[in-house]
């Protein structure tokens, strides 16, 4: 990945897929082509498989190394979902560390402290100014003039379907938001399982989509939680990219867990 950051410039001469790739989408490593969110999701895979089955040193004597590694590797990226879902992590890890009862002491000396630390934390200049931004670029008006424009961006499409078009129960049919045979965007130039979904299929084509990753998921065999964590983490970057035709994120999600648990 440090090769592919520093020598895009070079590199990029090389490329000979047909398809314009940005110095933000040359950072995939040894994944597919613009496969960054497809990365983030195996190396996070990777860092839950340690947290949960590592207990007796049977992946890795030195987990602490990986997981600085690793999470290195997701911070240098550019899957900003990856780097979200990576924080989350660390707060589970610290979770864990503390016994049940400080476990339970601290989940409410945060629900308590919450409307406090909030006040204070929105009067930080940086935050203000994020959201700030927010509150500018993901308004219903800018969302919709850009849907209009195929240049929103995901959260705007969201917002583009909640707030001004009529809502899709079957949907506009194949081919509306992505034509497979001409390679090209027929509105917004996103990859998303779920927004392909809603504009081909409507409302069914999400519920049986969500449907499907549910009996995926279930079928991995899990625990409840860790099945709950999974179909969660996946849903998330269903919104993202499209997951069923990334083979990367598929041979993660149904190989990594699923291969401890039958070893065990």
């Amino acid at each position: 990945m440090l090769i592919q950051n520093f020598g895009y410039d070079f590199l990029i001469g090389f490329n000979r897929s047909s398809q314009s790739v940005a110095d933000f989408d040359f950072m995939f490593g040894t994944f597919f082509l613009k496969a960054d969110h497809a990365l983030g999701f195996f190396i996070l895979f990777n860092i839950f498989n340690i947290i949960e089955n590592n207990k007796d040193n049977e992946i890795t004597k030195y987990p602490k190394l990986i997981y600085l590694y690793l999470g290195l590797t997701i911070l240098i990226s550019e899957s900003n979902i990856s780097k979200l879902i990576l924080v989350v992590f660390v707060l589970y890890m610290i979770y864990r560390f503390f016994p049940k009862k400080i476990k339970i002491i601290g989940i409410l000396a945060v629900i308590l402290a919450s409307p406090f630390l909030i006040s204070q934390i929105v009067k930080i200049n940086a935050v203000k100014q994020q959201i700030h931004f927010i509150k500018n670029e993901y308004n219903v008006e800018k969302s919709y003039r850009n849907y209009e424009r195929g240049i929103a961006k995901r959260p705007q499409v969201i917002i583009s379907y909640a707030s001004k078009i009529p809502i899709k129960i079957l949907g506009d049919g194949p081919y509306s938001y992505f034509n497979i045979l001409k390679g090209k965007f027929t509105q917004t130039k996103h990859f998303s399982q779920i927004i392909w979904a809603y504009a081909d299929l409507g409302i069914v084509g999400v519920v049986l989509f969500v449907l499907l990753l549910y009996a995926i998921v279930k079928n991995l065999c899990l625990s409840s939680y860790i099945s709950i964590f999974v179909f969660s983490i996946t849903l998330i970057f269903s919104f993202m990219t499209t997951i069923f035709s990334d083979l990367g994120i598929m041979i993660t999600l149904t190989c990594l867990l699923q291969n401890r648990k039958v070893k065990e």
